[in-house]
């Protein structure tokens, strides 16, 4: 049985490159506003503290959009069925895992927002998810050549 060839919009690609571009202007700006506020000794010590925890947070949550949008947008007219694109989205969803898994060695978490931990683990296991989802995958379809099958 032939899988029908599915339709891309072929415009919807350059969309994420505009969102990987607004969020380098936005990352930057972010860094402006940063320096600006940690060096205009407007807080208190532990409101500043505070204030740098959420403020690099943010920064390297936005800052997973811009590699996973460069990615998308390379990828985009991949056939997700085929092993080399299963293989390069199981590599990027661990790779993501792991830079999400490794934040709290960069940021101190305690001096974080309770939504800000929740989201964190809400992304945390969303990539893991998405990471063992797509090494499943790889592992189905080696299973499926072993065997000389098909048994989607």
């Amino acid at each position: 049985m032939r899988r029908e060839e599915r339709k891309s919009v072929g415009w919807v690609r350059w969309l994420y490159l505009l969102m990987v571009g607004m969020d380098i202007v936005s990352l930057w700006d972010r860094a402006r506003r940063y320096n600006a506020v940690t060096n205009g000794g407007i807080y208190s010590p532990e409101a500043l503290a505070s204030y740098q925890a959420g403020e690099w947070f943010i920064g390297i949550c936005s800052a997973l959009w811009i590699p996973l949008g460069i990615y998308i947008f390379l990828t985009w007219k991949w056939d997700r069925e085929e092993r080399p694109a299963q293989r390069a989205d199981a590599v990027a969803s661990s790779a993501i895992a792991l830079v999400v898994a490794g934040m709290p060695l960069f940021i101190p978490f305690a001096r974080l927002d309770t939504l800000d931990r929740i989201f964190w683990a809400v992304i945390l296991l969303i990539a893991v998810g998405g990471g063992a989802y797509s090494w499943w995958k790889v592992w189905k379809d080696k299973q499926n050549e072993e065997i000389g099958g098909d048994l989607t």
